[in-house]
């Protein structure tokens, strides 16, 4: 792990996805993160067996590297001491329970901050514990419909709504959260004190809307889908290519669009008034767009991309994934990384934080439930063998 975060402690009470993929973040740059788990089974999406590796689920072991295991039912009285004795040595408390939920388990802020007047609580939720909808489940799918971007992600108006690709309800929510125990944690440097931090799926689903709902606000526009496509600037977007792949190309600044018409042999484009600014474009948008969609069937993908970076045109291939993974920008930057797990080298997402300070990056494999019992218990609070036991028990 990189020492960033070094000599932080975090004990990690989610599951799933909006609160682990926070707390790997934060694991990643090196604080230590004790995942806190059911004994009865530990992590919900421990148990999703769709795609497993060694009889463990690829959906754990893609969010939980850089952590510890620690097995407590929280309803028994000794487990619950264990986990105070914890908090006592600990920076940060996080979990993504309902509203509610940590208050009922006796390990809510209020209770904690007494224990440690330096604990940071950070508590992921689908809608926040002042929503109306706070004691309603939440999930990816609702956040993205309930936010607003579902209803113009698509090729067309009209057509039914469609959900991002990967879990941006989920996975938005963990990296505010995660921005959140940082900023906490400055705070108490200066302050000395804890806090608590509020981050709700849907409010951080909201926020990517950024100009789209600047939009909305200034001028009253409710936007529609529009497939790959900008709202206000043209030409951005796909284009299909002479071997059914796509090329994708940002040139609607006047620069790049004069390139643009170079690159395609069409310098004739830059004189048309149709096309000459960013406005006639918007105006003339169905007609320039008829035109580009004509010359990119001429070429293949990875032609019309070496000859668009050529040319000084902002330019990618569509990648499936096999082919992100294998991009050398990608490989470059250490984005693959292997990890050694049951005795074998298993590939992962790699870390996208770069940092003068990190050194080398290595990264642990994600736990096994409760592998880290023994360490925590009797090298961290000097419990004996009997209490450990009694810590243990099932209720």
């Amino acid at each position: 792990m990189a020492d960033i975060l070094k000599g932080i402690r975090i004990l990690d009470l989610s599951q799933v996805m909006a609160g682990p993929f926070g707390t790997m973040i934060l694991g990643d740059l090196g604080a230590e993160v004790i995942k806190v788990e059911n004994p009865d089974g530990g992590d919900l999406c421990r148990n999703n067996r769709q795609y497993l590796h060694k009889d463990e689920s690829a959906y754990f072991l893609s969010l939980n590297r850089n952590k510890k295991s620690l097995t407590l039912d929280l309803r028994n009285e000794k487990a619950r001491e264990a986990f105070y004795d914890l908090v006592k040595i600990s920076d940060v408390v996080y979990d993504n329970f309902r509203p509610g939920t940590a208050k009922n388990l006796g390990i809510d802020y209020d209770t904690l901050n007494k224990i440690n007047p330096r604990i940071i609580c950070c508590s992921v939720s689908g809608f926040g514990a002042e929503s109306p909808y706070k004691d309603r489940p939440a999930l990816d799918l609702l956040i993205q419909a309930m936010g607003g971007v579902m209803s113009f992600t698509g090729e067309a108006a009209g057509r039914p709504p469609v959900r991002l690709g990967y879990p941006m309800g989920d996975l938005g929510a963990a990296m505010y959260a995660a921005m959140a125990v940082l900023a906490a944690l400055v705070h108490r440097s200066i302050s000395g004190k804890g806090q608590q931090c509020d981050v709700a799926m849907l409010d951080s689903q909201l926020s990517f809307m950024t100009y789209r709902a600047q939009y909305f606000f200034l001028e009253g526009i409710v936007p529609e889908p529009i497939g790959t496509a900008h709202a206000t600037s043209v030409p951005i977007q796909a284009f299909r290519t002479a071997d059914g792949l796509y090329v994708t190309i940002e040139a609607s600044h006047q620069k790049f669009f004069r390139n643009l018409t170079k690159v395609i042999g069409m310098s004739e484009l830059w004189a048309d008034k149709r096309f000459a600014t960013l406005a006639a474009r918007a105006l003339n948008r169905e007609e320039l767009l008829r035109i580009l969609e004509e010359k990119f069937l001429e070429r293949t993908r990875d032609e019309w991309v070496e000859l668009l970076v050529a040319g000084d045109v902002p330019a990618g291939p569509v990648n499936k994934l096999d082919e992100a993974l294998a991009d050398p920008s990608i490989l470059a930057r250490k984005m693959v990384v292997e990890v050694e797990h049951k005795g074998e080298n298993i590939k992962m997402v790699g870390n996208p934080i770069k940092m003068s300070a990190m050194g080398s990056e290595s990264f642990t494999a994600p736990p096994t439930l409760g592998e880290h019992n023994a360490q925590i218990l009797a090298e961290y609070l000097n419990y004996s063998e009997e209490r450990i036991r009694e810590v243990l028990a099932p209720v």
